[in-house]
């Protein structure tokens, strides 16, 4: 995340890019940095052989949370 972060400030800051991120996809449930903190948006299974619902999982909150910092410095 720290290298995407790196990346978007490059973008808006060196290139004057106004929104230094945006996504194409359309689906419902599909988020492209949900993975990075070890998630599957919706059900899935786990490494460990078990289904989990990654929207419930105690690493989304540190998701939120970082996609709340990255929201307030205008990304």
């Amino acid at each position: 995340m720290d290298e995407i972060y790196d990346i978007l400030i490059a973008f808006r800051d060196r290139r004057g890019v106004i929104a230094p991120f945006s996504s194409e996809k359309q689906l419902i449930g599909y988020n492209p940095f949900f993975n990075a903190f070890g998630l599957g948006y919706d059900w899935y299974v786990h490494q460990d052989g078990r289904l989990r619902y990654g929207v419930i999982e105690p690493a989304s909150r540190s998701y939120a949370e970082k996609m709340a910092q990255w929201y307030k410095k205008d990304f």
